[in-house]
């Protein structure tokens, strides 16, 4: 009986470490109304300074250009609308889809944090 209840604990734990999926809970700014809205959860990859590069359309969790990217720092969600090359390094211009105009400088790949994916649940 010991063995029978040790091995579906085991099992368990392998299917919740298989299965699990990071994720993030959208804010209530309505930037990115009506693609996101508040309180929707999406699942999501990180970004790590060495993957490849991310490509317009995409929407990601990034730290903006004019803030420090340490713990506690607001994080954005937006949209990426262009690519560019300067230096070697690869920076994005980024807007929000409500917003009327892109954000107002380039972000670093460096400082994005995470790519979403798709929409968890209703």
């Amino acid at each position: 009986m010991v063995r029978l209840m040790v091995a579906a604990v085991v099992v368990y734990i392998v299917f919740q470490a298989c299965t699990y999926q990071p994720y993030i809970q959208i804010g209530c700014t309505g930037s990115m109304e009506p693609a996101l809205s508040c309180g929707d959860r999406y699942a999501v990859e990180d970004v790590g300074p060495e993957s490849v590069p991310l490509a317009v359309g995409q929407i990601v969790v990034f730290q903006a250009c004019f803030r420090d990217r340490s713990p506690g720092m607001t994080q954005f969600v937006h949209r990426i609308i262009d690519v560019r090359t300067v230096d070697g390094e690869t920076e994005y211009r980024m807007k929000g889809d409500a917003n009327k105009l892109p954000d107002s400088c380039w972000v670093k790949h460096e400082r994005v944090y995470q790519v979403l994916l798709h929409k968890l649940g209703s």
